[in-house]
């Protein structure tokens, strides 16, 4: 998921937590930690150049996001799927 801030990212973590959602996994990137992950990369092919624009244009242009205060979080949940309806 990604955050416009990382004060918008605890807030939905704490949401999440609120809910009892227990994730198997979660966790929550600074800024300066979405930068340096991204620098350790190898490089991609042509394609995968070309979905990375894609992506950096979705999130800048479309959503009206700042490359350098986003965060972004990752979540892993395990087990069977079930969905209840409200």
């Amino acid at each position: 998921m990604v955050f416009p801030d990382f004060g918008r990212g605890v807030s939905c973590l704490r949401e999440i937590a609120r809910a009892r959602a227990q994730p198997s996994s979660i966790r929550l990137m600074d800024n300066e930690q979405f930068k340096f992950g991204h620098s350790l990369r190898p490089p991609s092919g042509l394609i995968g150049s070309w979905g990375s624009k894609a992506k950096q244009v979705y999130l800048t242009w479309w959503k009206g996001l700042d490359l350098d205060r986003i965060c972004v979080a990752t979540l892993l949940f395990e087990g069977t799927l079930f969905i209840h309806s409200f």
